[in-house]
């Protein structure tokens, strides 16, 4: 089962995503700030986080930047109201899976677990034998 963790201030702001997460057979935990998801995360393994922008102690990308500094196989995502180009340079580094709009819904939920399925499908598929004919 995909393992995710919602980190949101305001449990409202990713409520339709976590249900459109569950209703995707994904097992959701949720914590309200930066610091408590960065304690979660040591003592617990996730296969993603979504961060929402703007945490009571940081923004959503800073949160992003320490946890791929300390788990940088973790795929992640951001609700962000940015640009997709300054979303794109305000994230350069972090590989982030995918931006959320404000207050993501079900359908949201779906694509983001396609785009983890569709990577770990790629992650998981051996690389094609040589046969060494041409």
């Amino acid at each position: 089962m995909t393992e995710v963790l919602l980190v949101s201030g305001e449990e409202k702001d990713l409520a339709a995503m976590a249900q459109g997460l569950q209703a995707g057979g994904a097992g959701v935990c949720r914590v309200r700030s930066g610091a408590a998801a960065l304690e979660l995360l040591r003592e617990r393994y996730f296969d993603l986080v979504v961060v929402d922008e703007t945490l009571d102690d940081m923004t959503g990308l800073a949160l992003i930047g320490r946890i791929v500094a300390r788990h940088p196989m973790i795929d992640t995502a951001a609700v962000s109201s940015l640009t997709p180009g300054k979303f794109h340079e305000a994230s350069e580094g972090f590989g982030v899976l995918m931006q959320l709009p404000s207050m993501p819904d079900s359908s949201h939920a779906a694509k983001l677990l396609e785009q983890l399925n569709k990577i770990r499908g790629m992650e998981q598929t051996p690389a094609p034998k040589e046969t060494g004919e041409q």
